[in-house]
């Protein structure tokens, strides 16, 4: 057998697509991969026996560059995993459809705050001896058209199965399929001997998005060449119209599924009317997002917090003056390089308004650019802003919203600094989410599934200024832990919520930042109080009440 981390039968593991552990691993794209590491963290943190399962990607989602022109550019690097990850020296053959492929086995330890570790073991088709069409199957996250996606998504599903039998894991407690891309495990048990009624005992489904770019759809005729008979066989009974759709497979071969808010639960049942679908809220990993300067505070004032996130509740126990200048720490680390990489003169003396995601049209990252009349009359002189974010590559009009960001700083002038900072990345995301006075998060509601971003940026005594979207629907209290936008239970145009923005700026906002501080940290201390609640700890504790459903 290969050398593996031994486990023992109560162990489940978590399949998923993507799973972001740190910016040196390329082997995430956005919120998904991100929370999937989070996911990874906690458990290790609270001993729940959770291993990863992941691609690894050789050249990742590309290296962002912006050129003078504010055009998004990739550049591929390649990633070499040797001294970052841990070969196992565990390869095996898979068949794809015609091809076989040789798939080696990467991992990665996670070490909890208790010392208690779990493994993510990733799999690798870059294999000298795989034919280069075969090796290319591993260059690009969520790269290629259907054909390549498909193939990945077997090789994650089928494969990572035979990876758990070759490591000598096998038996297994179960498998948490994180979102639809992981459906494949399935057809993987099957091959073990497990019938469907077993199967399904051992899977439990995450849906995240209702985005529809979200939820891989296969013509079935081309899943055929991939699947073989017998897989066909099986796959064809939950097929449509001669379409196979993933989260459509997931979700009838798993026992449970939830979705990651109460809102998305409620969209997500209008998408899978006869699925029970009930919410677990995302939460973060508090040690990868808490800025050092906060951490060291509340290591002195807070000891517990590293065991126990849930006491950040005691925030308000903590002097108000160390709150403030510790954000100011991590806020002015933010800004500096931000003037690096700029050449701009941002402050930290102004108002700091931070937004950064995946660039996706639902997400709306230029509606603050809506009336740029007004927004300069408001807040000239008195705010500046730092946006980052990612668009793939294929993805035109993210790419047309990039550019129309980096323009906002020639519309502006000398009266608003507005900077966009390239590469965006785990990295640079904390950064961000360190320094930002505000968290704007503005959507089209109810497409924002959860919107982990903002919970980060609560922990670090940020104030979300958001669409009431996701966990936001749940957590917010207008004007005490920061500001909905819009109102709270419908959806709104572009012009209604740009103009919420606007007065929410110069009525509420502005005015407490420069005539309130105590009050400012009184809201501060509220978000960090919130952010208690909005754990990864919380998150895999109550995902345990679904593991433990799982039969042996």
């Amino acid at each position: 057998m290969c050398c593996a981390y031994k486990m023992s039968i109560s162990d489940i593991f978590y399949f998923s697509a993507e799973i972001g552990l740190s910016s040196s691993i390329p082997t995430y794209s956005g919120g998904l991969g991100v929370l999937a590491g989070d996911h990874v963290k906690a458990a290790a943190d609270t001993k729940i026996p959770v291993v990863g399962m992941t691609l690894l990607y050789r050249h990742g989602q590309g290296i962002q560059r912006i050129d003078k022109e504010g055009d998004q550019r990739e550049r591929w690097n390649s990633f070499n995993p040797n001294g970052i990850l841990t070969n196992e020296d565990c390869d095996f053959e898979i068949e794809l459809g015609s091809e076989k492929a040789i798939v080696q086995v990467w991992s990665k330890t996670v070490s909890g705050v208790t010392g208690h570790s779990t493994k993510v073991y990733f799999l690798d088709v870059g294999h000298e001896r795989n034919k280069s069409s075969i090796r290319e199957l591993g260059n690009r996250l969520y790269g290629g058209g259907t054909d390549v996606r498909i193939r990945q998504e077997y090789i994650l599903g089928i494969g990572g199965v035979i990876a758990i039998k070759k490591l000598d894991l096998w038996p297994i407690r179960g498998i948490h399929l994180n979102e639809g891309h992981t459906a494949f495990a399935a057809l993987g048990l099957m091959d073990e001997g497990l019938n469907f009624e077993e199967v399904k005992q051992k899977l439990h489904f995450t849906t995240h998005t209702p985005v529809p770019a979200g939820h891989d759809v296969f013509e079935f005729s081309e899943a055929e060449k991939i699947l073989g008979k017998q897989h066909s066989s099986f796959c064809k009974k939950f097929a449509s119209n001669g379409k196979l759709s993933m989260s459509h497979l997931a979700i009838n071969v798993s026992q449970t599924c939830n979705a990651v808010s109460k809102l998305n639960a409620k969209v997500a049942s209008e998408m899978f009317p006869d699925k029970k679908i009930s919410p677990i809220t995302n939460g973060v990993h508090h040690l990868t997002w808490t800025s050092a300067p906060l951490a060291k505070l509340y290591d002195r004032e807070i000891p517990s917090w590293r065991e126990n996130p849930s006491e950040l509740k005691k925030v308000y126990d903590i002097d108000d003056e160390k709150i403030f200048q510790s954000h100011l720490i991590a806020k002015k680390s933010l800004l500096r390089y931000a003037n690096s990489m700029s050449g701009r003169g941002l402050s930290s003396d102004l108002l700091t308004i931070c937004f950064a995601r995946r660039m996706v049209e639902y997400k709306r990252p230029n509606l603050i650019l809506k009336d740029i009349e007004r927004l300069t009359k408001i807040c000239a002189n008195k705010v500046q802003f730092v946006f980052a974010g990612y668009a793939h590559p294929n993805n035109t009009a993210g790419k047309k919203i990039i550019k129309e960001l980096n323009q906002a700083t020639e519309l502006f002038g000398e009266s608003i600094n507005f900077v966009y900072l390239e590469n965006y990345s785990m990295w640079l995301g904390s950064k961000l989410v360190s320094g930002a006075d505000i968290w704007l998060n503005n959507p089209i509601r109810p497409l924002e599934a959860c919107g982990t971003s903002g919970m980060k940026a609560a922990m670090n005594g940020g104030l979300n200024l958001s669409i009431s979207d996701g966990w936001w629907d749940e957590e917010a209290r207008d004007g005490e832990n920061g500001w909905i936008i819009g109102d709270k239970d419908v959806s709104s145009s572009d012009e209604e919520d740009a103009e919420s923005i606007y007065d929410k700026l110069e009525n509420e906002i502005i005015p407490l930042w420069e005539n309130d501080r105590e009050g400012w940290i009184r809201m501060m201390k509220n978000a960090i109080a919130t952010s208690s609640l909005m754990t990864a700890e919380r998150m895999v504790k109550e995902y345990e009440e679904y593991y433990k459903l799982f039969s042996d």
